[in-house]
């Protein structure tokens, strides 16, 4: 393993898109397609090639537009929100996403090259999405078997399960399991529902864990 430093990491946004993104446009170009390259650049010299990369799918105001169109249109199949949804269907009303917006952020691609694994580079880029492109997001979905091979997976359900170690190392950032290897994460520590008998908004307990420092 080659040791990195994080703040020796240099991320690379990547976004082209036609006009300007609007509910009033056709969805299917709706989703904006980001994509990240992520090098070294230890002591501010030259970047190496790349260490890590990823994909992922930025949905503004999601709860201000008719998500299930802009689902069955899109060019991508985002099916991991469908899942989201489907076994947690109160939870964008309970981030507040219906009633001023907020962003959806879909991950479907995480890949960190075999010589710069195990130090949580995963983490890092999935939170450099979030404090860049992301600042606007409140829930993030993606899949535990990100950057996982055919081969990898093929241990599912024995006592060396690599989707356990996945869900493991994605819970260790903040996400929770919803279905299978789809997983959720909002950093929103409490949120406003609907208000109460008095007329008054109402504050809920944060559901979410904390995310875990790296070791």
């Amino acid at each position: 393993m080659i040791a990195v430093e994080p703040t020796d990491l240099t991320y690379d946004y990547r976004l082209r898109y036609r006009g300007v993104p609007s509910p009033l446009q056709e969805f299917r170009n709706y989703p904006l397609r980001w994509e990240v390259n992520v090098a070294l650049t230890p002591d501010g010299g030259t970047p190496t090639p790349t260490v890590a990369s990823a994909t992922a799918y930025l949905i503004p105001d999601a709860g201000l537009i008719d998500l299930d169109a802009a689902l069955d249109l899109t060019v991508e199949n985002l099916d991991e929100i469908q899942v989201v949804l489907s076994a947690q269907p109160d939870l964008m009303r309970d981030l507040g996403m219906y009633a001023d917006g907020g962003d959806l952020l879909v991950v479907t691609a995480l890949t960190v090259e075999q010589d710069y694994r195990g130090q949580a580079l995963g983490h890092h880029v999935v939170n450099a999405l979030l404090e860049t492109v992301g600042r606007a997001v409140r829930l993030t979905v993606l899949k535990a078997t990100l950057g996982l091979g055919a081969e990898e997976t093929s241990g599912a359900g024995t006592d060396t399960d690599p989707l356990d170690a996945q869900r493991t190392y994605w819970e260790n950032f903040g996400f929770m399991v919803v279905e299978d290897d789809v997983m959720a994460y909002s950093d929103w520590s409490t949120w406003l529902v609907d208000d109460d008998e008095d007329g008054e908004d109402t504050e809920v307990d944060d559901q979410w864990p904390e995310p875990q420092a790296d070791d």
